[in-house]
């Protein structure tokens, strides 16, 4: 009897252990390529012309501005996976001074030879949907702060060159 009974919770573990093998190999590596391209239907019904350029990302202009959707999906550690949606602004043109300001007062990447201003889009809840909800307001904030910060900098520089 006891035997059995250790044969029967040696089957069952190997079951669990199988089922954690396979979701790891199968599932866990389905699931952020669905929502990738999930986010990428919702993000074109928003924007129209949006496209994937060759590094994955999504480029879209807003008022001659330049601007990278990258969605990243994380899986933690209790299996559960956490949507990220980042946004990107151009800024290569402007004056390398006021460049490096950017690179100190924001957070900056450097893409294919450019460099970007980046922001997380923040919603109370990381759907997809909200994300994409989310997003828009996003856009015109990291836009405006953008413009603000590097007006600023620009008018205090021409008054240090004019005095």
């Amino acid at each position: 009897m006891q035997q059995s009974t250790i044969i029967i919770f040696c089957f069952l573990i190997s079951i669990v252990i199988c089922y954690q093998i396979y979701f790891e190999k199968v599932v866990a590596k389905r699931i952020p390529i669905k929502r990738k391209q999930k986010i990428l239907e919702l993000l074109k019904s928003k924007y129209t012309g949006l496209k994937e350029n060759n590094l994955g990302y999504l480029e879209h202009t807003i008022n001659n501005e330049k601007i990278l959707f990258e969605f990243i999906s994380n899986r933690s550690v209790n299996n559960s996976f956490s949507n990220n949606l980042y946004i990107y602004l151009d800024i290569t043109t402007i004056e390398e001074d006021i460049k490096k300001l950017c690179k100190i007062h924001f957070y900056c990447s450097t893409i294919d030879n450019r460099d970007w201003i980046k922001i997380r889009v923040n919603p109370f809840y990381e759907s997809l949907n909200n994300l994409v909800k989310h997003s828009d307001e996003t856009v015109h904030k990291l836009i405006s702060d953008a413009e603000f910060y590097i007006s600023q900098k620009r008018a205090e520089r021409n008054k240090r060159i004019n005095t």
